[in-house]
């Protein structure tokens, strides 16, 4: 048992470490898009970032899930440990 919840601990981690990944990187093009704003971007250019933007919030909520649903399971486990 201690095996599966050191497993399931690590693609926690694995997880967490990704969103913060994906927060980081929209951070990051946020910064980008503004400095893009100020020296008047192609509408083009807009969509582009408008679509990454999109597609980070997707996956910020698949993220979200997985983890809950990882959170649940590591849960469980803990339990069968006490038990």
């Amino acid at each position: 048992m201690q095996k599966d919840m050191g497993q399931i601990n690590a693609l926690y981690q694995r997880q967490q470490d990704q969103k913060t990944f994906m927060q980081d990187t929209m951070e990051k093009s946020r910064e980008e898009l503004n400095e893009k704003k100020r020296s008047n971007a192609s509408v083009d250019t807009m969509m582009l970032y408008d679509n990454f933007f999109k597609g980070t919030q997707v996956q910020e909520e698949r993220q979200d899930k997985i983890i809950s649903e990882i959170t649940t399971k590591l849960e469980a486990k803990r339990e069968e440990v006490v038990e």
